[in-house]
């Protein structure tokens, strides 16, 4: 009632690990760099997405996104190279 959202919010640091997690099956490994910032509150109520493109060069940007409406929480995981 008070932050006047319509439901319960999903918890960003949540969300992070989701997409952490992601990244990791993705690679084999878990990202030597993970950054996120949320951008929209996403709701309990609604479906999440969780999506990635990768760069090439040992980087992902990822991100939940509600639909194709808004993005929640933006993400950037990367890998270095292993010997």
């Amino acid at each position: 009632d008070v932050e006047k959202y319509p439901n319960l919010i999903v918890h960003g640091p949540l969300q992070a690990m989701m997409l952490c997690q992601a990244g990791t099956q993705h690679m084999g490994r878990a990202p030597d760099r993970f950054k996120f910032r949320g951008v929209h509150p996403m709701f309990h109520d609604r479906d999440m997405r969780l999506l990635a493109e990768e760069d090439g060069q040992g980087k992902l940007r990822l991100c939940t996104a509600r639909g194709d409406e808004n993005q929640g929480l933006q993400a950037t995981a990367e890998w270095e190279e292993t010997a």
